[in-house]
């Protein structure tokens, strides 16, 4: 999980240079949003790392695949968030 996950980040597109400021991409903050519904979802205050894990599991460009990649269903990783 850690070896495709570096080879994907290491494979983007990198910044060089001053910017005008930070922004994130479209699916980056498709994932965002996807994590602030997960925290409505379980009537929590903040978004915390499992609403990002599970927002990720949906993301297009990498998670979807990865999280398949490795027989993780959305049903099979809420209920693993769900136990502890």
């Amino acid at each position: 999980l850690l070896e495709a996950t570096d080879k994907f980040i290491r494979q983007q597109p990198k910044v060089i240079g001053e910017t005008a400021g930070s922004m994130l991409g479209r699916e980056l903050e498709g994932l965002m949003q996807r994590a602030r519904e997960y925290k409505k979802e379980y009537g929590d205050s903040f978004v915390s790392v499992e609403h990002l894990v599970l927002g990720f599991i949906q993301d297009k460009r990498f998670g979807k695949q990865l999280f398949n990649d490795f027989q993780i269903s959305l049903k099979t990783l809420k209920t693993a968030i769900e136990s502890i």
